[in-house]
């Protein structure tokens, strides 16, 4: 009969052993699943970031959109950018006429705790006729949606146009 029973315990050990084997590996499988959308959510944030603020610049510097600028400003950057200085920033944007080339793009992406609240700090180069510009963006996505949190032009002054050549002065006749 002693027998007997060891025989049954070993095999319930056995079948214990099996049942832990499994439950490490859907363990790590949900581990590893968590890990890879964790990842891919952050790719995708970064993309969704470069979006926006290409979006932004070409909006605001290409089609002078004020109504996305409204809509895109930080509920708490309102006061930092009263609508006087929206519309001076659109109308300095309108006096540099358009854009002779495609807005390109270049920043980076951070994030708070190295998945969520992303936040992006951009330049966008803007070449007009007369001279070069920049627009900087620092944008974030607290809520759901992609907002400007800062925004900032610069541009070098054109460079004054070269007075003509003055004419050759006539050279002096020798004497006879």
């Amino acid at each position: 009969m002693f027998a007997a029973e060891k025989q049954i315990a070993g095999r319930v050990r056995h079948r214990e052993r099996g049942q832990s084997a499994v439950l490490v590996v859907v363990l790590l499988a949900i581990v590893g699943g968590i890990a890879a959308w964790l990842f891919a959510a952050r790719a995708r944030s970064e993309a969704e970031a470069r979006e926006f603020a290409r979006d932004a610049a070409t909006r605001l510097a290409v089609d002078l959109d004020r109504k996305f600028f409204d809509r895109a400003i930080a509920p708490d950057r309102v006061a930092k950018y009263p609508p006087s200085y929206r519309d001076r920033v659109i109308d300095k944007l309108r006096g540099f006429g358009r854009p002779i080339a495609p807005v390109e793009l270049e920043g980076s992406v951070s994030f708070t705790s190295h998945f969520f609240q992303p936040t992006a700090t951009f330049r966008a180069h803007l070449r007009y006729p007369q001279m070069p510009a920049n627009l900087y963006l620092t944008i974030s996505r607290p809520r759901g949606w992609w907002q400007i949190d800062d925004m900032n032009i610069s541009w070098e002054q054109a460079a004054p146009p070269e007075p003509p050549p003055a004419p050759a002065a006539a050279a002096p006749s020798p004497r006879r």
